[in-house]
């Protein structure tokens, strides 16, 4: 970003913060111009972004000279509980599974004994 813009140093942002960032333009390096509270950026962003997106950003981590964000992604509770159960009763299942097979090998080695 270029100082005359009012730079944001990594020492201004706080991981976990919040923040909007309007797409301006794609430059030939292929960063993007960003406005983020009134102030000019320079991001690196996925190629899909469109000029004119309006992303909601969350500070990942930062460096002494850089700060790392990306986006917020929501995901509806309803569904995340879903997943979480669908995903428990897969590991449940195969380990009823493994203990079934197991039981039955250590069945006929003591047979065999």
């Amino acid at each position: 970003m270029d100082r005359r813009e009012g730079r944001q140093g990594p020492s201004e942002w706080a991981l976990g913060q919040h923040f909007m960032a309007r797409i301006e333009a794609l430059l030939p390096d292929h960063r993007f111009r960003v406005v983020v509270n009134g102030r000019g950026m320079l991001l690196q962003l996925p190629g899909s972004t469109l000029l004119g997106e309006t992303l909601e950003l969350v500070v990942l981590a930062k460096t002494d000279r850089d700060v790392i964000a990306g986006p917020i992604v929501y995901t509806p509770l309803k569904t995340a509980l879903s997943t979480m159960r669908r995903w428990a009763a897969s590991r449940v299942s195969n380990l009823s599974s493994v203990v079934g097979t197991c039981r039955r090998e250590v069945n006929k080695w003591i047979l065999k004994a």
